[in-house]
């Protein structure tokens, strides 16, 4: 009976360490989800600020229709964001990060066809950033985190499209 012991000692302690392990990558992925979700709500306050900015002071119809469209459909996607944060139980930023108010400031100095121009290369930035970092949750283990992204990984293609379209048009 006595070299039967240690057996299921052994059993016991890989089941234990499988579940740390298992625990590990829980932890891991929900620190996953949450800078996701976290930069994600900072990228739609600063593209629907970006929006208002171009909607109010752009210099052409396509940009400040554009502007108008950012606004809408960040607010929008936003809201999403904080709903599903809401679920996930995760703390979301309510105000631009410093970084992201430094760029924001530099667009606000600009007027005429600089601030056109800054305005159009800043959200190019931002939503090919989007694109990748929406790809890249498509491939989330967590599958609420991809089906997210996949239910909105098109609106953001669909802006990036429009802003590139806007770019090559832009006298």
């Amino acid at each position: 009976m006595k070299k039967l012991l240690p057996i299921p000692i052994i059993i016991l302690a890989a089941i234990l360490l499988s579940f740390v392990a298992t625990q590990s990558e829980l932890n891991q992925q929900q620190q996953k989800t949450k800078e996701f979700l976290v930069d994600m709500s900072d990228a739609r306050l600063m593209d629907r600020e970006e929006g208002i900015i171009a909607a109010e002071n752009g210099t052409t119809k396509e940009v400040k229709k554009y502007g108008e469209l950012m606004v809408k459909d960040q607010t929008y996607l936003l809201k999403k964001l904080q709903e599903f944060a809401m679920i996930k139980e995760i703390s979301l930023p309510t105000k631009i990060s410093a970084k992201k108010l430094r760029a924001l400031k530099e667009l606000k100095e600009k007027s005429g066809k600089d601030l056109d121009k800054k305005f159009i290369k800043m959200i190019c930035i931002d939503h090919q950033r989007d694109v990748r970092k929406f790809k890249k949750a498509l491939k989330s283990i967590d599958l609420t985190v991809s089906q997210f992204a996949s239910n909105h990984l098109p609106m953001i293609q669909r802006h990036l499209t429009q802003i590139k379209e806007i770019k090559k048009n832009y006298n």
